[in-house]
């Protein structure tokens, strides 16, 4: 079916890369999971399984992908193939098992934020956990044993860090994301 519609889609597309990227990010991220079962069999557990993974950490990637594999979905039921619903929706679906991918997108900007903030490397920014964040004192307590050199780092934090981390700390709550770490993904650390 993905081949079929990539066929009819093909068309309509203007740059040749994108064309061949239609179908081969389904076939990356897609096929391994659901490329052999048949159309109607496939439930949207299958569709949050091959999502999930990648959403935090490539959202724009793992957004295609679902509209991607949608249309599929939307070819299969105008054809017959498929008389259940479409898995692969975002209202109605998966907008119940996911994270609003703006929302995502505004995590990864904060660490990239803070990071220019503090001037410190991103993996410090992605490592970073709640315990370390002190919001009243406006200090940034980074344990021994993280730093290189054994000795435990503070970190002040201007106005602009500090607003960075409350709207991150909102978005967390809203988003009910269990970590500790400030920007989480599903594996916990970006």
């Amino acid at each position: 079916m993905a081949v079929k519609v990539h066929n009819i889609k093909k068309h309509e597309f203007k740059n040749v890369r994108h064309c061949n990227q239609w179908l081969s990010s389904l076939k990356a991220y897609a096929f391994p999971t659901i490329g052999k079962m048949p159309v109607d069999s496939v439930e949207p557990a299958h569709i949050e399984h091959i999502l999930e993974e990648i959403w935090i950490t490539k959202t724009e990637t793992v957004t295609r992908v679902r509209q991607r594999m949608a249309a599929v979905f939307d070819y299969a039921l105008a054809k017959g193939a498929r008389t259940l619903s479409n898995p692969a929706n975002w209202k109605g679906c998966m907008e119940f098992l996911l994270p609003e991918p703006t929302k995502v997108k505004e995590g990864a900007a904060r660490a990239l934020e803070l990071a220019i903030l503090w001037a410190m490397r991103s993996g410090e920014v992605r490592a970073l956990t709640w315990a370390e964040v002190d919001l009243d004192r406006k200090l940034i307590t980074i344990p021994e044993e993280k730093m290189k050199n054994e000795r435990e780092h503070v970190i002040p934090l201007s106005t602009a860090a500090i607003g960075v981390l409350k709207r991150t700390k909102t978005q967390k709550n809203k988003l009910k994301i269990p970590s500790d770490y400030v920007f989480p993904n599903r594996k916990d650390t970006l």
